[in-house]
């Protein structure tokens, strides 16, 4: 240990402290095998509780042994009454201290003592609750014991003066270290339910009074992480609910595009007209297997008629038909919307595009303008101290940020240059920022897109320094996808169901393509990929599979320039597609 004076000892003395070692071994390891005898015989009697009492103060991290200590006590208590069983549990956490002593942050610990407390008739919360201030005072990161106190605070029935309590307690142990992650999470659990608006939210006034708090925090450490990190969530907490946000009909199957991933739970939920006439879905294997994904595809039922050629759909989804995540969405509005179609493209649905492409809920207006300007004032603040720019990134994060809530297209510049800004400030997360900004410039042209019903016939992101793809669905009308002159590592994102015919990806970073990857690209007639670093046959995979490829242009890669690879090059060319013209 730090800070220790070494003792040396004598041959002799290591010998015998070795010895004493090997004998408490022998003692253990005979123990445990009669504790896993027991076990397996299934004797759930006072002797293999004592043994589990004797093993787990040495070793709390023995996991068969606290499985079998539950059983054993759940076996016991089916022959005592409520006041002896209170007993035992009381017993049971003053047996756990001893072993928090051996080892305070083991899960099986802690584990064990959330399980006796949900066993015992009357939890001792105010106990517990000291326990747990000792151990924070200890160690205040211990999150094994920040989890634990959540839980006996729960348990405890959620009393409002309680809560209040827990509140002040997390301000005091922010107070003590602004770098105590474990604090401000706990925190933000409870400032929804101390100072929650009632609906899932929390007061304006509430997000005033921490944002107040936070900008003493900001000025004592502004290069503190933590602190940012709670900003950022108080900011934005929940994501919004998943849209409709495009359908393309075809002759027998009409495919769903959403805003964002969704599981189709309740397919019955899912009802479509066609100029008056309800039609029966069948879904593709993809829809019923549970999948989450951006589009799901059904077919007209068997025996239906086909669709005509162009016409009206009439679409109703109900609430809850859809899941995002591991929360479902019963909470939004039902849709019912008709929109006309024909088979030369995809239909859009009228909606709203700041919200589709904003995954947060944000405060008001208001106060994301005073932010906005509490945060400038702290970075001239900083640049007048001459701190270097390092301790400026989570500003500029905070900053960037709010501006994407408050208008994209409106700050579009700005935040494009702050990005750039954190790219040479922050080189460690270089690639992290790069990838911000390539979703901020796809979040602005497809909000462009958003805004009007028209095809735009093409979409242009050449020379955007883009490093990843977002949003590609709301492309989903463009005929002409111009994606060059970036820095594009992989094409996901082009596995929803595009309009595009030409697809232009000259001069990126493309070292190979998956299988599927293009699957969205069934009607793509041309693909250039000029000027990558395609090295071999084999990663052309994804270019099988799409029905109408006519044009493929692969000048400037490795692959197209080995004459040992030429043979089948053109052999995986034939096979893609008929009436190719392969540029060479």
């Amino acid at each position: 240990m730090h800070g220790r004076v070494k003792v040396r000892t004598s041959e002799e003395q290591a010998a015998i402290k070795a010895k004493e070692r090997q004998e408490r071994l022998a003692i253990y390891v005979k123990a445990r095998d009669r504790l896993l005898h027991k076990r397996q015989a299934g004797e759930r009697d006072v002797e293999a509780l004592a043994l589990t009492g004797a093993l787990l103060p040495q070793n709390p991290d023995l996991t068969v042994a606290w499985n079998f200590r539950r059983e054993i006590l759940l076996t016991l208590f089916e022959s005592k009454t409520a006041v002896e069983k209170q007993a035992t549990c009381v017993s049971e956490l003053e047996f756990l201290n001893s072993c928090l002593q051996k080892n305070p942050k083991s899960y099986g610990v802690w584990n064990h003592r959330r399980w006796t407390m949900q066993e015992a008739p009357q939890p001792p919360v105010e106990n517990e609750l000291e326990l747990c201030t000792k151990f924070l005072s200890l160690d205040e990161r211990n999150f094994h014991c920040w989890d634990y106190r959540r839980h006996v605070v729960a348990s405890s029935g959620l009393n409002a003066e309680r809560l209040e309590k827990e509140f002040e307690f997390s301000l005091k142990k922010i107070a003590d270290d602004y770098s105590n992650f474990s604090a401000w999470h706990y925190r933000s659990k409870l400032l929804p339910i101390v100072r929650g608006d009632g609906h899932g939210g929390i007061t304006e006034d509430a997000i005033a009074a921490e944002s107040t708090m936070l900008q003493s925090a900001f000025c004592m450490s502004p290069g503190d992480q933590s602190i940012w990190f709670y900003h950022r969530w108080l900011l934005g907490r929940e994501h919004t609910k998943p849209a409709l946000c495009y359908v393309r009909a075809a002759t027998d199957s009409i495919t769903f595009i959403f805003s964002q991933p969704v599981q189709i739970v309740h397919p019955e939920q899912f009802q479509v007209q066609v100029d008056g006439a309800e039609r029966t879905l069948a879904w593709d294997a993809q829809s019923r297997s549970g999948q989450h994904s951006l589009h799901h595809t059904a077919k007209l039922a068997e025996g239906s008629a086909s669709l005509p050629a162009s016409g009206t759909l009439q679409i109703t989804i109900a609430a809850g038909a859809v899941e995002r995540g591991s929360k479902t969405s019963n909470d939004a509005a039902s849709v019912s919307v008709p929109i006309s179609y024909k088979f030369a493209g995809i239909a859009q649905k009228a909606v709203d595009a700041q919200a589709l492409l904003e995954p947060y809920i944000v405060p008001s207006h208001e106060r994301l303008c005073a932010e906005e300007a509490e945060c400038r004032s702290l970075l001239e603040l900083l640049t007048e101290d001459k701190e270097p720019e390092i301790k400026k990134k989570y500003v500029l994060q905070a900053l960037a940020y709010i501006l994407q809530s408050l208008s994209p297209s409106s700050h579009s510049e700005e935040i494009s240059s702050l990005l750039n800004r954190l790219k040479e400030t922050d080189s460690y997360r270089r690639a992290f920022y790069a990838d911000l900004l390539s979703k901020h410039l796809c979040g602005v042209r497809a909000v462009e897109e958003l805004s009007h019903n028209s095809d735009d016939g093409a979409i242009d992101l050449s020379s955007s320094n883009l490093t990843a793809l977002y949003h590609v669905q709301h492309f989903c009308r463009a005929s002409r996808l111009v994606l060059s002159k970036n820095s594009l590592r992989t094409l996901d994102g082009f596995q929803v169901p595009l309009e595009a015919t030409e697809v232009v990806l000259d001069d990126n970073c493309l070292t190979s393509i998956p299988a599927g990857q293009l699957a969205g690209l069934s009607r793509a007639r041309s693909i250039s990929l000029r000027n990558n670093r395609i090295a071999a046959v084999a990663d052309l995979a994804g270019l099988r599979g799409l029905p109408q490829l006519q044009s493929i242009d692969l000048t400037g890669n490795p692959v197209h320039d080995d004459p040992d690879q030429a043979a089948s090059l053109q052999a995986l060319i034939a096979e893609c597609c008929s009436n190719v013209i392969y540029t060479v």
